[in-house]
């Protein structure tokens, strides 16, 4: 989003670098200001991976932008807050060029952050029901019908015992038990992916009132 303190104004969304957030109840000068916010995503989650993704991939320039750029400000240093609450201090110029909200700890960090535990949930989920449809697949490729339990059982077993040289066998053997531990779960599976699916959607972006007003000055340190 793009604000201009010194005229009052930000851009309309769609035009110059107002994109995807409605700005509302707009009041800017060049001493401080205040909007309210309402984003229509939520920031990639800045889980103890991300600095781990960071290190070998651009994740933060091309993949977590929520860029607020302030131009007009009045020189000096000014304490951003989302709902009274500040998540940084940036001087004017850095307002200028763009701070970057969604490494901040903002209310929709902390709402993408909570997606954590049902997303870890889901890859679960999702891995399980994979080693099923896989190890079905390959049965009916070699014409075992997977519902013959002791047809599909032994021919498993004579596959494994000719995987036993493979390197990953161990893998293999693993895809095999997790898929007779989880065949007769399928429905259950499925329906916990829909559950979790419906609680993540649930999860949307916070309206917050954003506020923009010079730093308080640092108390100089006491002598001891």
């Amino acid at each position: 989003m793009q604000i201009d303190a010194a005229k009052g104004t930000a851009d309309r969304v769609g035009y110059g670098k107002t994109m995807n957030v409605a700005v509302t109840a707009l009041r800017a000068t060049p001493s401080e200001v205040a909007f309210t916010y309402a984003p229509k995503a939520l920031p990639f989650p800045r889980l103890p991976e991300y600095e781990k993704a960071a290190a070998l991939y651009p994740l933060t320039e091309r993949l977590n932008q929520e860029v607020l750029a302030v131009t007009g400000l009045a020189a000096g240093s000014y304490d951003l807050a989302f709902d009274g609450v500040k998540v940084g201090t940036f001087s004017a110029e850095q307002f200028a060029a763009g701070v970057n909200v969604a490494l901040l700890d903002t209310p929709n960090q902390k709402r993408a952050q909570s997606l954590d535990a049902p997303l870890r949930r889901l890859q679960e989920n999702q891995a399980r029901l994979r080693q099923v449809i896989l190890v079905q697949i390959m049965l009916q490729d070699c014409n075992v019908d997977a519902n013959d339990r002791a047809a599909a059982d032994a021919w498993l077993a004579k596959w494994l015992e000719k995987q036993k040289k493979n390197e990953w066998y161990n893998g293999v053997k693993r895809w095999v038990e997790g898929y007779q531990a989880s065949r007769d779960e399928i429905p259950a599976l499925q329906a916990e992916a829909d559950d979790i699916y419906e609680q993540m959607g649930a999860i949307r972006p916070a309206v917050s009132r954003v506020t923009i007003r010079s730093a308080a000055p640092q108390s100089p340190a006491k002598a001891p």
